[in-house]
């Protein structure tokens, strides 16, 4: 059985994983409802998003990993709570559609279990 690390702040990690991943998701759920085109589409030259099935696998896929790292802060058995979990949650919510704010929340979680993990 793998040895699950009790960490001193906790309720501060788990605090800004939560808020990086409501934050995507909620990012993620207004781009799919319409919302400010992305930028990744911009730089690529493509314009028009109806129909587009890549645009809605994008943000799909960033919701489930939004939902993935709730269940990491909410003390999930499946995915325990590890700071290093936090950092690569944030880039991959980053990569996904979710913005760059919840990839900072995340990174500050992550970095404050660093942190507590080291002293």
């Amino acid at each position: 059985m793998p040895r699950r690390y009790s960490y001193r702040h906790k309720g501060l990690i788990k605090l800004f994983a939560i808020l990086g991943a409501l934050l995507g998701l909620g990012v993620c759920v207004w781009q799919i409802a319409g919302g400010a085109p992305n930028l990744l589409y911009l730089w690529a030259g493509i314009t028009g998003r109806a129909g587009e099935v890549g645009f809605y696998i994008l943000y799909v896929i960033g919701i489930v990993i939004c939902v993935l790292t709730i269940m990491m802060a909410l003390d999930s058995t499946a995915i325990p709570l590890h700071w290093v979990l936090c950092f690569v949650f944030g880039i991959l919510i980053l990569v996904f559609g979710g913005g760059v704010w919840a990839l900072l929340l995340l990174v500050v979680a992550g970095t404050i279990g660093l942190v507590d993990e080291l002293s």
